[in-house]
């Protein structure tokens, strides 16, 4: 098996920045994933503020959170580049950057930038 392709900060930076292939994104996004690893201090951060029920997901999904001390669990993630609309229709940002990372919009109290 032949070693993963280093992920660079650029490359990371790149995404973050509204790079449009998502081939790429997907990749760091995965790289990031697998590794359970964040550049936290490089990237502009979002803070879903999510319900306990989805504690056991982000667990397994090995996303980066906290416990608040109202009994949420805070899930930090990268941001990404949200279109306004697709074919014509408005997208709620907060509604599909829950998608993208696969989280249940109705078990999500908030979304803020971190």
């Amino acid at each position: 098996m032949g070693k993963q392709p280093l992920i660079t900060t650029a490359n990371v930076t790149a995404c973050n920045k509204g790079l449009t292939n998502p081939v790429k994104c997907a990749m760091v996004y995965t790289w990031l994933r697998n590794h359970q690893f964040f550049i936290l201090f490089t990237m502009r951060n979002i803070l879903i503020h999510c319900k306990p029920s989805l504690l056991d997901q982000v667990k397994e999904m090995g996303l980066y959170y906290t416990h608040s001390n109202n009994g949420e669990v805070d899930v930090i993630v990268p941001d990404i580049d949200t279109p306004d609309t697709v074919d014509g229709v408005y997208i709620d940002p907060d509604q599909y950057l829950c998608e993208f990372y696969e989280l249940d919009y109705d078990q999500v109290n908030c979304v803020e930038l971190a």
